[in-house]
């Protein structure tokens, strides 16, 4: 029995409490900022959470349940009963017992709006670091449910429903979970949430889902083909501020962080990804602007401005494709008209200045007015106005900015500043893509980093300790030495850095570099000696031979492709003839430098092994037949998802009952404690914290 006389005096009796906690990053980690920007602030209504001191999700001061016989029968179909055995006694001769999991699944279809929001919330609490309860609700059915509770009307259900997915999304280990809300079309549900909502605290919800679900290779075209285009126009460009004709402030927010934090983890995503990216128009604009702006505002250390840097090193990775898709199938070309150009105002007596190109501009340099102000020549341009269709793709126009010498100065200015290693690996990959091609937009990039005096700051960072900036430095590097100034620079000034990145046979020393950096410090080895014999001699002067074959001997600790490259690297230094006596002076034997490119041929296998041999440009990512093992080629790369954050400091304690301290790949959000106000027995009220508790 329930007394309605004091129904009416506790206007409340079931609250939703609304997650404000700080919670864990998606691909990146992830940090609690104040939203900046907010077109329509929310206000929050006036009930607090008991526990902690947090205003609720629930607006209005509306009850859950209308009369005492709507409450009666809620509390019946959560089975409660006067007494009973087992479970916890709370004092008044009641008895009560956590509800499990089933049954929590099953008060998302609810009739009532307070009920669903309680048990998404709740899921919420289930679910927080807890792997196996993920995983038992999926398996239950339960996420079908809270991806059509996102679509509800009750700004309270869907905001707890998105995030229980945030937590249910949470974690490499859980992509089935991530597979399972895209089979739900959680995708457009989340999108046309985003697109409705104006709350931000949702907004950094719906763009947390979809973050978490970026980080599984098998969603991320779904998420290009489904999400992107809404997330550049709802979130990338409103936030950066940027505008074709009066570009406005930047908001540093968290929707920002997590929207380009999609775009950066599916950007990885192969040739199409790519294509889809390039053809979103203002995405290469926004992404530059902000890169822009974080360095005129000494924001380079952010993780807004890291995502935009490494989408757009991903996009500039094989730009050439949008001309020729197949451009890197054919032989490199031996000298293009801009390097014919180049080479030949150097013969005019250029000033190569102190590593880098002179100031004055001569008649007849790279530098003429044939170039357009994008960086290509103007046939260039002209063919990729009219003739991509058959070729490539086409581009809006100013994608085109992506590939233009006009980006050269913001890597530099990051490499010269940044001490963030993330940005800097993907500043220095954005220049080693650019200058991987073979057309017009690659020469004028090599050229506008040498005018940038760029290539003492690329030489200086050889130095660091971080082994994937060396490895993404020493390969652009190697692309920039196709430049013939360039490489003359790199190969007196760099030469001792480079060897210095090879391994001595001191254990202490070689621990710490990687077989990809040690093949792109020998690839670049290469480059630059081949033609030259005066740079193979600094090479032996610096303790190259010692070190290459101090390489080709430990086959057990080094990858295939390493040992080969090792090996042609010696082979070249023996080409040239005019230097065999210099080395024999120092005591090195024609075998010293030809035996181990034998040695690191691969074998062919035996009829009888039944395995044939990869076709050329197959391979794992260390098989000498890959195609980034051949030192005759430029080397590209992309940048996959990454897991783990260096850059946000941890978390601090935001529950009494959790600190949260994760910094791995994906969302998750701090369960809620539910208070629930019921009458028992006659004019008695109580409030008692059960976590949604059934009464047994």
């Amino acid at each position: 029995m329930y007394d309605s006389a004091s129904l009416e005096q506790l206007g409340r009796h079931y609250c939703v409490t609304s997650p404000r906690g700080e919670y864990a990053g998606d691909a990146y980690g992830y940090q609690h900022y104040p939203a900046a920007y907010d077109p329509q602030p929310h206000q929050p209504p006036p009930f607090k959470d008991s526990q902690n001191g947090l205003s609720m999700g629930s607006a209005g001061g509306q009850s859950m349940y209308g009369d005492e016989e709507e409450l009666q029968k809620q509390m019946a179909n959560m089975a409660l009963v006067h007494g009973g055995v087992g479970g916890r006694e709370d004092g008044g001769g009641l008895q009560w017992r956590d509800p499990n999991l089933p049954e929590v699944i099953g008060f998302l279809n609810s009739p009532s709006d307070v009920v669903k929001a309680n048990a998404a919330a709740y899921l919420q609490h289930l679910t927080y670091m807890d792997d196996p309860n993920k995983q038992k609700t999926r398996s239950l059915g339960g996420i079908p449910p809270l991806v059509r509770l996102v679509s509800h009307e009750n700004p309270d259900v869907c905001r707890n429903a998105c995030g229980a997915l945030r937590n249910l999304s949470y974690g490499r280990q859980n992509d089935e979970n991530k597979r399972a809300i895209r089979d739900a079309g959680g995708i457009p549900a989340l999108m046309a949430l985003l697109c409705r909502t104006n709350d931000m605290e949702v907004k950094e919800l719906v763009t947390g889902v979809i973050w978490n679900m970026s980080s599984c290779e098998d969603l991320k075209q779904s998420i290009i083909d489904d999400a992107a285009q809404v997330i550049v126009n709802k979130v990338i460009i409103p936030h950066s501020g940027w505008h074709p004709t009066t570009p406005g402030e930047t908001y540093w927010s968290v929707v920002f962080r997590n929207a380009s934090g999609v775009l950066r983890n599916a950007s990885s995503a192969g040739e199409y990804a790519r294509r889809r990216l390039r053809c979103l128009a203002g995405l290469a604009e926004v992404m530059l602007y902000v890169v822009r702006v974080g360095i005129r505002t000494n924001a380079i250390g952010t993780k807004m401005l890291e995502n935009c840097v490494c989408v757009l090193r991903n996009l500039s990775y094989r730009c050439q494709e949008i001309e020729d898709p197949l451009y890197d199938t054919r032989a490199p070309p031996t000298q293009s008209s801009g390097q014919a150009r180049i080479q030949a105002s150097a013969s005019k007596g250029e000033n190569l200045g102190c590593f880098g190109g002179s100031k004055k501009k001569k008649e007849g340099s790279s530098s003429s007015n044939s170039t357009s102000p994008l960086g290509k020549s103007e046939p260039d341009s002209q063919a990729l106005e009219t003739g991509n269709s058959q070729l490539g793709y086409s581009v809006p126009k100013g994608t085109e900015m992506l590939w233009s010498p006009e980006v050269v100065p913001l890597y530099m200015a990051l490499l010269q500043s940044c001490s963030n290693p993330e940005t800097l690996e993907a500043a220095a990959g954005a220049l080693q893509n650019l200058a991987a091609c073979y057309w017009q937009p690659s020469i004028d990039i090599r050229a506008a980093v040498r005018k940038e005096k760029g290539l003492p700051i690329l030489v200086e960072l050889l130095r660091m300790e971080v082994d994937r900036v060396v490895c993404a430095v020493a390969t652009a590097l190697r692309n920039l030495a196709i430049d013939q100034r360039n490489k003359e620079l790199i190969g007196k000034y760099a030469m001792r850095d480079l060897v210095q990145k090879l391994p001595s046979g001191n254990q202490q020393h070689d621990q710490g570099t990687s077989d990809d950096t040690i093949a792109a410090v020998l690839a670049t080895l290469n480059e630059v000696i081949k033609k030259s014999g005066e740079f193979s001699r600094s090479l032996l002067e610096a303790g190259g031979v010692e070190r290459l074959l101090n390489l080709t001997k430990q086959r057990h600790r080094h990858t295939p492709r390493v040992l080969k490259f090792a090996g042609q690297v010696l082979v070249t230094m023996w080409s040239h003839a005019e230097l065999r006596e210099v080395y024999r002076k120092h005591g090195w034997r024609e075998a010293d430098f030809l035996t181990p490119a034998r040695a690191a041929q691969p074998r062919a296998p035996s009829a009888a092994s039944g395995q044939g041999t990869p076709s050329s440009g197959a391979g794992a990512p260390h098989s000498p037949n890959n195609a980034n093992s051949t030192l005759s080629r430029p080397m590209a790369s992309t940048g996959g998802t990454r897991y783990e954050d260096r850059t946000i400091r941890r978390h601090r304690e935001v529950t009494h009952t959790h600190t949260h301290t994760n910094t791995t790949s994906d969302y998750c959000l701090i369960g809620c404690n539910f208070v629930m106000l019921y009458l028992y027995k006659k004019k008695l009220s109580r409030i008692i914290d059960f976590r949604m508790g059934i009464k047994i």
